[in-house]
């Protein structure tokens, strides 16, 4: 047909959608100066989700996903990705996305044990290996300005303790309280 010719012929089809792309970066950043040298071999996957903008439905897994590595001392503070994906879904409503943590690995070329789990909130916890001990991190997901997503792993600080109080026979239990003291090292005990 000639060039100019919007006719259509022969039972064509006219699509009429929006269309369009948005970058979405994603900064992965670690809290563990105590073990800032001791990543090697520890990898992350995030996957991108997405959902209509503004809605408070629930987020929905792409199939897009980013593998992180090569964790050193002088990146932990942040390092930076991004993906280029559709502004708009098949029904032409505006979409936003956020990156979530979705794997943790450590030692494990084939990413076949996955440390990382998950909460109902795209974050969760997991234990890395780290100078003979094993520590647990917790993953958040802050999503700013732009669609960016900050992953930020940090130790998780708090621990639970299990006390149980025996009594001796022939002594009538009565309510108890417990004080759990913290000092640092070579100061002296506190209230």
């Amino acid at each position: 047909r000639d060039s100019g010719n919007i006719y259509l012929y022969n039972g064509g089809t006219l699509s009429n959608r929006l269309s369009g792309t948005v970058s979405v970066p994603a900064t992965k950043v670690w809290k563990a100066a105590a073990f800032q040298s001791a990543f090697e071999g520890v990898e992350i996957e995030l996957t991108l989700q997405r959902r209509a903008k503004g809605s408070e439905d629930p987020w929905q897994n792409t199939l897009i996903t980013q593998i992180m590595n090569q964790f050193t001392a002088e990146n932990l503070s942040g390092v930076t990705m991004a993906k280029t994906v559709p502004k708009y879904d098949e029904w032409g409503r505006e979409l936003e996305y956020r990156w979530v943590e979705t794997g943790v690995f450590q030692n494990d070329p084939n990413r076949e044990k996955n440390l990382f789990q998950p909460d109902s909130d795209g974050g969760g916890t997991f234990i890395l290996t780290q100078a003979d001990r094993e520590v647990i991190y917790q993953s958040v997901t802050n999503v700013q300005e732009g669609m960016k997503s900050e992953i930020i792993n940090s130790i998780k600080n708090t621990i639970t303790y299990e006390i149980e109080k025996e009594w001796a026979e022939g002594i009538t239990p009565t309510p108890v309280n417990f004080y759990l003291y913290r000092s640092v090292s070579g100061d002296p005990l506190g209230q």
